[in-house]
């Protein structure tokens, strides 16, 4: 596995989780961000996403991915639609952290 800090304020690992929801997603996530867009927001600007189903296994890949990066598993519950990128991705690093605490870190 790889020695990647489990740090959630980590500004690497953070770069990485949205480089890789931005590759999943077709979207430049950081405009994405910057804009205060929501979910449904960025359905209708991806050419990847239909609907939300899809939206959610975009987010099941990046945690899987983080998995294989680090050992360290990340479930997110759902959100609507209205809900704002930059809020679940504050969740995701939140339940990042917790996990990575509960796992003892990278394995």
């Amino acid at each position: 596995m790889s020695t990647a800090t489990t740090d959630a304020q980590d500004p690497e690992t953070v770069r990485w989780i949205i480089e890789t929801f931005a590759a999943d997603t077709g979207l430049d996530i950081q405009h994405a961000l910057d804009n205060g867009l929501t979910l449904r927001e960025l359905i209708d600007r991806s050419d990847k996403l239909h609907n939300s189903l899809d939206l959610m296994e975009a987010f099941a890949r990046m945690g899987f991915h983080l998995q294989k990066r680090t050992g360290v598993r990340v479930r997110l519950p759902s959100f609507p639609t209205d809900e704002k990128l930059s809020v679940v991705l504050e969740k995701f690093l939140t339940a990042y952290q917790q996990a990575s605490e509960q796992e003892g870190g990278v394995k």
